[in-house]
């Protein structure tokens, strides 16, 4: 049996208009059995996250992903909700001129892509996430040669995948009743 898997996504600015590949990244990881509840966000909705992960208990899986602005503001949502355990954060090229708000030990696994080439990114997708002082974090950051917001089928396909081995290690054995 696994664990129930909630999920929130966040557009970089400008949302639908701007970032479209959200849209499609949010549906995949839908795909996977993630409650993606109203994902995706505007990257400005960080206090409707909060409240919608406050509102959980401990035990399911909860997954914060973005874009952009998104991708910066979800180590903004992590910093709001220091006591709630969030399993995994992915971000596609946090942009520099968003929130920088370092990743706390709440958060057990983070990765992020960036591309710190100004002519394809103008620096938007150019931030790269960085751990709090003694954070327990187990934190990735790959460098990758993206048009900004960087939402590829690549960068898709590696955090669906990391999504999966994290629901795979959630999995529980539900001991049967002896007849």
């Amino acid at each position: 049996m696994t664990k129930e898997v909630h999920g929130w996504g966040m557009y970089g600015m400008w949302g639908p208009v701007t970032d479209p590949g959200m849209a499609a990244f949010t549906a995949r990881v839908k795909d996977l059995g993630v409650n993606v509840h109203s994902s995706p966000y505007r990257d400005y909705d960080v206090a409707q996250i909060v409240a919608e992960i406050l509102a959980l208990p401990p035990e399911p899986l909860k997954f914060i992903f973005g874009a952009s602005l998104g991708a910066c503001n979800c180590s903004v949502v992590a910093a709001y909700v220091p006591q709630v355990r969030i399993d995994g954060m992915w971000g596609f090229q946090p942009s520099l001129d968003g929130a920088q708000v370092k990743i706390g030990s709440n958060v057990k696994f983070a990765h992020c892509v960036y591309n710190p080439t100004w002519w394809q990114t103008a620096g938007l997708g150019a931030y790269r996430w960085e751990k709090a002082p003694g954070s327990t974090c187990n934190l990735y950051v790959s460098e990758r040669s993206d048009f900004h917001p960087g939402e590829t089928l690549a960068a898709q396909e590696m955090f669906l995948g990391e999504m999966k081995r994290i629901i795979a290690a959630s999995q529980t054995l539900v001991p049967q009743a002896l007849a």
